[in-house]
């Protein structure tokens, strides 16, 4: 289609004004994105499991990060994490790129003396569309002669849309 005789210009700057306007909604959807926005951090007091769990329980937003300070701790019963998720992390330096190996260098060591019936970790009905994130975390068992259950213990329910997902490293 041709443009008429001197209306050549204001035809590009029209165009000019709508990819302007639509540059800046892109833009403002980018920046007011619940999904970019820092989410919230929870500092635990101690790598202690009542530490952990009140800095679990404290977690009300959907992705909040629950950090574990530094330390070695020995947890004789479970850590539960029920109706959000969140992300669990301990102290270290994660391991990132396509070449790494292993999930990095953690200073925060569970030592799991849960027993053989219990999880260390149980991580239960995370809403669809949710994460639970863990990283950083080394745990081990009490003594290479324990018999432990699994260390970490997540249910979740597939929809017809498809399943809830864990496990990105941060």
């Amino acid at each position: 289609m041709r443009a008429l005789p001197g209306r050549e210009g204001k035809r590009t700057r029209v165009r000019h004004g709508r990819l302007l306007v639509a540059s800046l909604s892109g833009l403002a959807c980018l920046v007011f994105s619940p999904s970019l926005r820092a989410q919230p951090t929870i500092q635990a007091a101690t790598c202690n499991l009542t530490d952990v769990q009140d800095a679990v329980n404290q977690a009300k937003t959907p992705g909040t990060i629950v950090r574990v300070p530094a330390g070695s701790c020995t947890w004789t019963s479970t850590l539960t994490i029920t109706g959000i998720g969140i992300v669990l992390t301990g102290t270290g330096t994660a391991n990132c790129g396509s070449s790494s190996l292993g999930a990095g260098t953690s200073a925060t060591t569970i030592i799991d003396n849960a027993g053989t019936s219990n999880p260390m970790i149980d991580v239960s009905k995370v809403p669809y569309g949710q994460t639970f994130e863990l990283s950083l975390l080394d745990i081990n068992p009490l003594s290479p002669s324990t018999q432990l259950m699994s260390p970490v213990f997540v249910v979740g329910t597939c929809t017809s849309a498809g399943c809830p997902t864990c496990g990105r490293t941060t």
